[in-house]
């Protein structure tokens, strides 16, 4: 799986393989949710990857179809270092924008090949996500009435520092993960928009 991969510093990852792995995973999603299915548990032990190059989305045990309207989702999915801000605070109702989320943390993890939050409470979680993303406000999360913790938890104000964390990258892909990990989920990107980012088109192909 991509987790142990990343953990043996013996397998490297170049640039045009990171391309291509995290491309596969976004044609993976975009499979799923163009047939109304959330996945809710994207994390680097649940991506396969054969030694062809190939990578498969696996374990579905929390997988549900996604139906319109429907407001009594669970809170309690999503292996919490790729869980998402909107359930960290208590969301039930959410959509493909959760999935997302955690395939920014991959991206972020191909790069520094460790988890990019790795929180052991939910507090702890959302203490790390402010850190890098920014503490969550009613601006950058207008939907916040939604939640019924956002009142309730009190986080230190931190600006968002995803461009300087990954100054050292490729300029894309810090683009890339800038606009996945957005704390608001209507304005994080889509499978489908991601996969039409310049990353992907831009030397060294995947």
């Amino acid at each position: 799986d991509l987790t142990g991969l990343l953990e043996n510093r013996e397998a490297e990852f170049t640039l045009p393989q990171i391309k291509c792995y995290f491309q596969q995973l976004l044609l993976g999603m975009q499979f799923l949710h163009s047939r109304g299915i959330l996945h809710r548990d994207i994390k680097g032990s649940n991506l396969l990857i054969n030694n062809k190059g190939e990578l498969r989305v696996t374990d579905f045990g929390l997988a549900r179809p996604l139906e319109e309207g429907r407001r009594d989702y669970t809170p309690g999915v999503v292996t919490r270092w790729y869980r998402p801000p909107e359930i960290l605070f208590g969301a039930t109702e959410y959509g493909k924008p959760a999935d997302m989320w955690g395939v920014g943390c991959i991206l972020g993890e191909l790069f520094q090949r460790r988890p990019l939050f790795h929180g052991e409470g939910d507090f702890s979680q959302l203490e790390q996500i402010a850190r890098l993303c920014g503490t969550p406000t009613p601006e950058t999360m207008p939907d916040h009435g939604k939640y019924p913790l956002f009142e309730k938890i009190k986080l230190p104000a931190h600006r968002r520092q995803i461009m300087a964390h990954f100054q050292s990258i490729d300029p894309l892909a810090r683009d890339l993960i800038d606009k996945l990990l957005v704390l608001d989920p209507a304005r994080r990107l889509s499978a489908e928009e991601a996969l039409r980012h310049a990353f992907f088109t831009t030397e060294p192909l995947p």
